[in-house]
């Protein structure tokens, strides 16, 4: 059973489900500075931690996104003063478009109990690995060393990835979920030449792909994986699985979805698109059985963040107003020029 942590009448500050409570974005009031929006979002942390039993040292997972113009230095010498490293999550920090004047927005995976495993990464790899209820988060990976082009780029994370797997006991056929962000959209192709050669046939994971730059702007990708932690690859079940990503796929009773873009060529705007976006979920969710009203979370990235009113009137619109989930907007290029958002979620389901 989800149960949400409440926020607005459409949106809930936490959906807590199978032992985690997946917060949605988290962001400030109008500050002179990334370090102070920095603070007041953490202090916001700890009084929703306090006040629903939750502990910061607990935090599994953050996604993090900086505005353009906000300083990263300035966030991580706060972030560091806030996490001890022996509790550090796995994070994952990129540069896209915010609403208003934010400089930053976060978004925390917090589990509700401390049988957590952290490593951190050794042999030059950046960040923490983090296991905790069957699930291996993994911080965003990047590597630039001497090589210019994103197709370089690209083999040099997937075979740290695969020395990763190999040193840490994991299946690379138990991948879940892919985040594929890039400098420049336009270079998608050199990408998922790589990509699709290196996951295996049959057991390709749900997954986003958009222009979220990684913050140095030498590295050409920044690519987060989540996987099973388990022996068995027939724990995990994909649904129509393609060439580079499944449908969704689904494990340990939660659905993760690739993200979704409109195939109706007569939306020409935001709202329309969303409309048509929620229509293809809906119809998905017939077909398998799935409700709307177990959404966990909603990631949302929008071609222009200006628009994002149209994209919450359709949101308000179609949303279960009892049982809202999270969500996380930002202002990202996308596959094509053609789209508006790219919309992925997760869904619990019995």
């Amino acid at each position: 059973m989800v149960t949400r942590i409440t926020g607005s009448t459409t949106v809930s500050q936490a959906s807590v489900f199978g032992s985690i409570a997946y917060f949605g974005e988290v962001s400030a009031s109008e500050q002179s500075s990334t370090s102070a929006q920095t603070e007041e979002i953490l202090k916001k942390y700890e009084t929703l931690f306090a006040e629903n039993g939750l502990a910061k040292e607990n935090t599994i997972n953050a996604f993090v996104i900086l505005s353009p113009h906000a300083t990263p230095g300035d966030f991580f010498n706060v972030w560091n003063q806030w996490l001890s490293d022996e509790n550090m999550p796995a994070v994952t920090v990129i540069r896209a478009g915010l609403t208003g004047t934010k400089f930053i927005s976060m978004a925390l995976y917090v589990a509700c109990t401390s049988e957590i495993e952290r490593i951190k990464l050794q042999g030059g790899y950046d960040g923490r690995l983090v296991k905790y209820n069957g699930m291996v988060y993994f911080s965003g990976q990047s590597r630039r060393e001497g090589m210019k082009t994103l197709t370089e780029q690209t083999k040099a994370v997937m075979s740290s990835y695969d020395e990763m797997l190999s040193m840490y006991n994991l299946k690379k056929e138990n991948i879940i979920n892919g985040n594929i962000y890039v400098q420049d959209i336009n270079m998608q192709d050199e990408f998922e030449n790589v990509w699709i050669n290196w996951t295996f046939a049959g057991h390709k994971p749900a997954g986003t792909m958009v222009e979220g730059k990684p913050l140095n702007k030498d590295d050409l990708l920044e690519l987060n994986l989540t996987f099973a932690d388990s022996p068995s690859v027939l724990d995990l079940l994909r649904i129509k699985p393609g060439a580079n990503c499944c449908r969704f796929v689904k494990y340990h009773n939660i659905a993760y979805f690739t993200g979704h873009v409109c195939s109706e060529p007569g939306a020409d705007d935001l709202y329309k698109q969303t409309k048509s976006v929620f229509q293809r979920f809906d119809a998905v969710f017939d077909e398998f059985g799935l409700q709307k009203e177990n959404i966990l979370t909603a990631g949302a990235y929008l071609k222009n963040i200006g628009n994002a009113p149209q994209f919450e009137k359709a949101w308000d619109e179609w949303v279960n107003g009892e049982n809202p989930p999270t969500r996380l907007i930002c202002g990202t290029r996308l596959l094509s020029d053609d789209f508006f958002l790219e919309l992925a979620i997760t869904v619990a389901y019995e």
